[in-house]
């Protein structure tokens, strides 16, 4: 790991920091308002990382890598699930999405690593995992996104509470 490396690595913690003490410290409305509005915060979040990466392939033809198809078969139902439990209130969907979004982080966390450590893991030699599709701010690339996505929507889902 190089000392850039080391740096994208501290922003992403560092914006993760923030975020979280920004969640710790909110006023009780804010808090009460997140939770009783958590499913949908959900579901936007799992849409939309499902929508941005296929715009990503089928608008802008860049095509996925396998790490990126394995994050895609764990994103993808989660909107889907979410979205049916919505209509029935059924709360008991949080087990089948956090275990769907814990298996989806594990994929996206070896994916930046092997975009971060050069040599730690490949692909397919015409399309390598370790290649960056986008990389935001310098660090902030597609399976930062889809991590980022992951734990917001199985965050999401852990304070969904009845209406």
């Amino acid at each position: 790991m190089t000392l850039f490396d080391f740096e994208r690595l501290v922003g992403f913690l560092t914006i993760a920091t923030v975020v979280y003490v920004i969640g710790v410290v909110a006023s009780a409305r804010v808090r009460s308002f997140v939770k009783d509005h958590a499913a949908v915060f959900g579901l936007v979040i799992s849409a939309g990382a499902t929508l941005g990466s296929l715009a990503l392939s089928e608008v802008f033809e860049q095509a996925p890598c396998e790490l990126c198809w394995y994050q895609r078969i764990f994103m993808y139902p989660l909107p889907i699930l979410i979205a049916v439990a919505m209509m029935r209130n059924a709360r008991d969907i949080r087990f089948g999405v956090v275990s769907l979004a814990a298996l989806g982080s594990m994929v996206a966390v070896y994916h930046l690593i092997v975009q971060w450590v050069p040599g730690t893991g490949s692909c397919d030699l015409d399309n390598p995992c370790a290649s960056r599709i986008l990389d935001f701010l310098g660090f902030v690339s597609t399976p930062a996104m889809a991590l980022t996505a992951f734990i917001a929507t199985a965050i999401s889902v852990q304070l969904w509470r009845k209406p």
